[in-house]
């Protein structure tokens, strides 16, 4: 809300900084990538399939995923073909070197929207439905099912690794008794700072003590080790009840009508693959109302208000 405030004359000027720095940020972390494999580091807990994930300078790499889709969709602006490849590859190569489930959708999701024509499809749906204020109607759920089991589908083995899995995983934990408190606490909750949220985490909630979690791995007193706070819809099911999904659905609704943006191929591009990519952190974290969160939304932004070159199939002023 306080950035539609701001003039685009202000982005505008701004968009070639974002891009420097997004572009030296995937150089240097491409750069760092052979010594983490050569030199990995001490006490390195974070593995999958048998390798070390690679989070460059960010804290976890989740994290990086997230900075890694920001960039990468930043530095592709206004460039030619060859160049927008260069930094593609780059930016796909390290966000398969996260070894996370995101990271492995994203990278599909952003390959096909890099073709021009599966973008104007896209392009002339969604603007359409935006315009009728359709978007969520329940028959897009067919035109859009096909797309999504393709962008899914190279995440389903880490999903399965988070939720199905044999041995019962810290968000597997929290999702099925937040369903349970749901349930019998309807329709209002048990109340803020109980469940999944930071504060219930941080005072270590009588709910966790009540359900014995301190026994389990992830969900420990240590704030080191524990995802206690990481996952979101259990928390707002949890701790808000059914009239606080209502509510949240509702806010995520007009978020994404006054996110989606049409001005430019570029900015339609950013603002469809970072929803999708806003709302799959919701299955593992609390993104949305983090500082993480904040750069995605700064990033339309930037698109949003930068002019680039004219697009064949777009028919607005870019």
């Amino acid at each position: 809300m306080f950035l539609t405030s701001i003039g685009s004359r202000l982005f505008a000027g701004s968009s070639s900084f974002f891009t420097i720095v997004s572009r030296m940020y995937l150089v240097l972390a491409f750069l760092f990538l052979p010594f983490h494999y050569v030199f990995p580091p001490i006490d390195y807990n974070d593995a999958r399939f048998g390798i070390n994930a690679y989070h460059f300078i960010a804290s976890n790499a989740g994290d990086f995923t997230n900075m890694l889709l920001i960039t990468t969709l930043i530095a592709s602006t206004k460039m030619s073909k060859r160049s927008t490849s260069i930094y593609s590859i780059i930016g796909i190569v390290l966000m398969l070197s996260t070894l996370r489930f995101k990271a492995f959708v994203l990278v599909a999701a952003y390959m096909i929207f890099l073709n021009n024509n599966i973008t104007a499809i896209f392009f002339d749906y969604f603007k359409r439905k935006y315009e009728e204020k359709k978007l969520f109607a329940f028959k897009n759920i067919f035109f859009l099912a096909p797309f999504g089991i393709v962008i899914l589908a190279p995440g389903y083995s880490q999903f399965v690794a988070y939720f199905l899995s044999g041995d019962t995983t810290p968000r597997l934990l929290l999702t099925l008794e937040g369903v349970n408190i749901f349930l019998e606490n309807f329709p209002f909750g048990i109340g803020p700072g109980f469940y999944g949220s930071a504060a219930s985490s941080m005072f270590y909630s009588p709910v966790y003590v009540d359900l014995g979690w301190s026994n389990h791995w992830g969900l420990g007193k240590s704030p080191e080790t524990n995802f206690l706070n990481d996952s979101f819809w259990p928390m707002v099911i949890a701790q808000y009840g059914f009239l606080g999904l209502m509510t949240t659905l509702a806010m995520y609704r007009k978020f994404i009508y006054s996110y989606l943006s049409f001005n430019t191929v570029h900015s339609f591009r950013y603002s469809v693959i970072t929803v999708i990519s806003l709302f799959l952190s919701t299955l593992g974290s609390s993104i949305f109302i983090g500082h993480i969160g904040l750069f995605y939304i700064l990033g339309r932004f930037v698109l949003d208000n930068v002019p680039v070159r004219s697009e064949p199939f777009l028919d607005t002023n870019i």
